[in-house]
């Protein structure tokens, strides 16, 4: 188990999702990561959508201007 040290005081859920990304897991539940920095595919994909929602930006339209999603 990878420990953390860091100073100050942090709480529990903090100090977790640290040494959840040392490992190289998902810092939101725990699971192996692919290629996203932080989160697993699937919190990768709730995260977007929820961002998406509270920002209110639209869809990927490919009939209008921007860059077309990765997948």
């Amino acid at each position: 188990m990878a420990r953390v040290e860091l100073p100050g005081k942090m709480t529990r859920q903090r100090l977790w999702q640290l040494r959840k990304r040392a490992q190289g897991r998902c810092q939101s539940c725990g699971k192996p990561r692919n290629h996203y920095a932080l989160y697993c595919d699937k919190c990768a994909l709730g995260r977007r959508e929820y961002m998406r929602k509270k920002r209110g930006s639209k869809p990927y339209d490919k009939d209008h201007v921007g860059r077309p999603p990765l997948t």
